[in-house]
């Protein structure tokens, strides 16, 4: 399955805007063409990346889905490198124009809070 990036940090923005526990079925929207599948490798994915803490667990008569605990320390970091839109869309253009084919979160992040640095310097 193709990795997108972009779900990653709708589900980590979702995940944080969450009151309590979340469960991953909430999240699925056929309209926007995620499914079950796709979801439940991004949410994979993030567990494996250390950024939000869940578990996979059965659910009444659905299969099982995944119980979304929070985001980690690691994950507020990196969600806070993320957050703003304007900014993440010129950290992920950094990261491919610097010879990134495949990244991850963690590294748009680094881009991204290098153009956040960058636009604080310029006011100062």
């Amino acid at each position: 399955m193709k990795l997108d990036i972009d779900l990653l940090r709708d589900i980590m923005l979702e995940v944080e805007s969450a009151p309590s526990v979340y469960d991953s079925w909430k999240m699925l929207d056929p309209d926007a063409g995620i499914t079950r599948s796709m979801l439940y490798y991004h949410v994979h994915m993030l567990v494996a990346e250390g950024l939000i803490e869940a578990e996979l667990t059965p659910y009444r008569c659905v299969r099982e889905h995944y119980r979304i605990f929070g985001l980690t320390l690691a994950g507020c970091v990196v969600l806070d490198q993320i957050r703003n839109p304007k900014i993440w869309k010129q950290g992920k253009a950094k990261a491919l124009a610097e010879g990134a084919t495949t990244f991850g979160l963690k590294l748009i992040g680094t881009a991204c809070a290098g153009i956040a640095e960058g636009a604080v310097r310029a006011i100062l």
